[in-house]
């Protein structure tokens, strides 16, 4: 026989206590495809008084961990999934994404015509 599990148990269970700090120092180093679970529950709840029991600054320290999270990868930085475990609990996945090119420090493009003289005017 299956028992329901409530959603704050089933958020409790077993959730990856990851830092806002660890998120952003693990998207630093990570290379495209590198998969992060920063969050096992039910993120919207688990935030809220009504989601398992933790101190009022652990709470805190996870809706700052899934604000960075939705900041990153609004930024371009991750990809952030969800991968469904049951009944009101997911893994919460951070994805890293592909860095854009960017030119060496220091470096300006210039157009190739900028600044150029006419040969007849040069003297």
């Amino acid at each position: 026989m299956n028992a329901a599990v409530p959603v704050s148990m089933a958020s409790a269970m077993v959730s990856p206590r990851i830092s806002e700090f660890e998120l952003r120092a693990w998207v630093v180093q990570a290379r495209p495809g590198d998969v992060l679970e920063y969050h096992r529950g039910f993120l919207a709840i688990d935030r809220t008084p009504l989601g398992p029991p933790m101190s009022d600054e652990e709470r805190s320290a996870l809706a700052q961990t899934g604000a960075v999270a939705m900041r990153l990868a609004s930024e371009g930085g991750v990809h952030l999934v969800q991968r469904r475990l049951g009944p009101g609990s997911c893994s919460y996945l951070a994805i890293a994404r592909r860095r854009p090119r960017s030119s060496p420090a220091g470096s300006v493009a210039v157009p190739r015509d900028a600044g150029a003289v006419p040969l007849e005017t040069a003297a």
